[in-house]
């Protein structure tokens, strides 16, 4: 259990760690460096506390793990999914944000889902949506703009 007085969470912190199954980060921790959960093969869940102050995923913080499905919360203007390298299993992505940036979707093969339920603007960069299968799909809310 990561305490609530957190406010970062160093990279490398867990890499390795092969007992974490489930991660609960509290509203107080900003920032999840480099690699912090990388290779922790047994990971299938994290979920932010209500309010989550979160701004920062660290590149590779999530990558080979078991997660499935990730809601990012709306503390994120920009997220680079550079952070779920190699998290093969993923196949869902929620933005709670209403502005978005997002780099970086390469190397996620069984992405299914991506959606914005509450955008009002997203900027998509890098061709980050060149590489999914002909099931990916994007949702969004009416009268969004989206630009590349």
């Amino acid at each position: 259990m990561i305490p609530s007085s957190i406010t970062e969470i160093s990279s490398y912190a867990f890499t390795d760690c092969q007992n974490i199954y489930d991660i609960f980060i509290p509203k107080n921790v900003k920032l999840i460096g480099n690699f912090s959960f990388y290779n922790c093969k047994k990971l299938k869940k994290i979920e932010f506390e209500d309010g989550s102050m979160i701004n920062s995923i660290g590149y590779g913080s999530f990558g080979y793990s078991l997660i499935k499905s990730f809601i990012i919360p709306k503390s994120f203007v920009i997220f680079d999914l550079n952070a779920f390298e190699s998290a093969m299993e993923l196949l869902s992505i929620e933005f709670l944000s209403d502005e978005i940036t997002c780099e970086n979707f390469l190397c996620l093969n069984k992405l299914l889902v991506v959606s914005f339920p509450n955008a009002k603007k997203i900027c998509i960069e890098n061709d980050s949506f060149m590489v999914f299968s002909e099931s990916f799909r994007l949702f969004t809310c009416p009268n969004i703009k989206i630009s590349y």
